[in-house]
């Protein structure tokens, strides 16, 4: 007879991510995390199918609902600074999503509601973070109501800049806009 045991795993994968909630029609949203993953020192057994997002409400902190958000693309992040490349450095964008809806009798309340989906761990090479492979990294998106005054709120998350496909090369000025834009273009405060 052999006992089969799991050897513990050390994954280290995350370079960072970012949630983003669509509206679609009426009440259907799509909900989406992009995780960065760093294709050279990142495990391959890390990348996960799915992922669990979780909406509370603001003003209670309550679990309203669990969402399972599933790999729907896995891409290259391209690199535009051939003149600084390094080969050490390949990341890849993943992209979970879910369409979801949001019922107005359900999300009402006016302090609003929030997603968060913690994912572990971090790059090993990272070296401001103590054991970065022990360590996670959590996402986190507010939303407001869905309804105001009475009438259907429509509303959906600033589309943040594209993953930075740009970096800087040492020794050389480096400038990139990070604002992000609503749907209806209008500009979106960032804070870095």
């Amino acid at each position: 007879m052999a006992l089969v045991a799991p050897l513990a795993a050390s994954a280290t994968h995350i370079v960072g991510g970012e949630l983003d909630l669509q509206h679609k029609a009426g009440t259907a949203y799509t909900l989406s995390l992009n995780l960065y993953f760093d294709a050279i020192n990142g495990s391959p057994g890390a990348l996960d199918p799915q992922l669990t997002a979780s909406i509370f409400s603001k003003a209670t902190n309550q679990r309203i609902t669990d969402v399972v958000l599933v790999l729907a693309a896995n891409t290259f992040v391209n690199y535009t600074s051939p003149a600084c490349a390094v080969g050490s450095l390949s990341t890849r964008k993943l992209v979970y999503t879910r369409d979801i809806t949001l019922d107005p009798a359900l999300y009402n309340n006016p302090a609003g509601y929030y997603v968060a989906v913690e994912r572990c761990c971090r790059n090993v090479t990272i070296s401001n973070i103590v054991n970065p492979a022990g360590a996670a990294q959590a996402f986190y998106l507010e939303f407001p109501a869905v309804v105001r005054n009475g009438a259907a709120f429509i509303d959906s998350t600033p589309r943040i800049f594209p993953p930075l496909g740009d970096y800087a090369c040492r020794g050389e000025l480096f400038y990139y806009d990070l604002g992000a834009r609503t749907p209806t273009r209008i500009p979106w405060p960032t804070t870095w």
